[in-house]
């Protein structure tokens, strides 16, 4: 019998953690620290995004949330790592916004003056079910993250992310005739911001909390 140990190898989604909290060290933290008016020690910086607390680490690569049920700190996940490092690191300048809202393949068009991009696309399909299922759960649970109803839809809400940025969201059930469908609205100066690949990770960040609290993981 082999007594070799089996070692997991890294997923893709590990990779682009561990290399974003790697370059995250080498920027002017400072800066960022007083950019966004963060507070900070001599290890970590803190930022809270969609009413969870997270502290980045400023002397290693290293990136943890801050559960609310026992405000113990767990090892933040990929979507968290890349929307925040992002956020942190992708403009000197400070987050000024338009206050006109765009959907994300009118966000693609403004980016790369293209309607061909299709990334993203069906990336959503479990949670739209979800949320299908759960709609006046999503709605509490909405609420509870500092939520608005507004816009169109069997559901639709502007949650508060950070600052001034906010996604709002509309959502049609499914019926006989169409499937559940899921629409993201952001500001159109988001992307000077955030890459617009980010906003990827950053929709399944929220989507991920808004599930956790219906599952009362927190």
């Amino acid at each position: 019998m082999s007594n070799s140990i089996y070692i997991k190898p890294e997923s893709n989604y590990d990779i682009f953690k561990r290399n974003a909290l790697k370059r995250f060290l080498t920027f002017n933290h400072n800066k960022i620290i007083s950019r966004l008016n963060l507070d900070a020690d001599d290890d970590y910086i803190y930022i809270t995004f969609f009413k969870k607390l997270y502290r980045i680490g400023i002397q290693n690569p290293v990136m943890d949330y801050q559960n609310p049920n026992d405000n113990s700190w767990y090892e933040a996940d990929c979507n968290a790592v890349m929307t925040i490092c992002d956020l942190l690191c992708h403009s000197e300048e400070p987050i000024v916004l338009s206050g006109e809202l765009s959907t994300l393949q009118g966000l693609s068009t403004l980016k790369s003056s293209s309607t061909s991009s299709t990334l993203g696309d069906g990336l959503f399909g479990q949670r739209e079910q979800f949320i299908n299922d759960h709609i006046k759960e999503m709605a509490v649970a909405c609420e509870a993250m500092g939520g608005v109803p507004v816009g169109k839809g069997d559901l639709a809400y502007s949650l508060p992310l950070f600052g001034d940025i906010r996604l709002q969201f509309s959502f049609y059930e499914a019926d006989d005739e169409f499937p559940a469908t899921l629409t993201f609205f952001l500001d159109s100066y988001i992307c000077k911001f955030m890459h617009y690949e980010s906003l990827w990770y950053m929709i399944g960040l929220v989507l991920q909390d808004l599930t956790d609290y219906i599952n009362k993981q927190y």
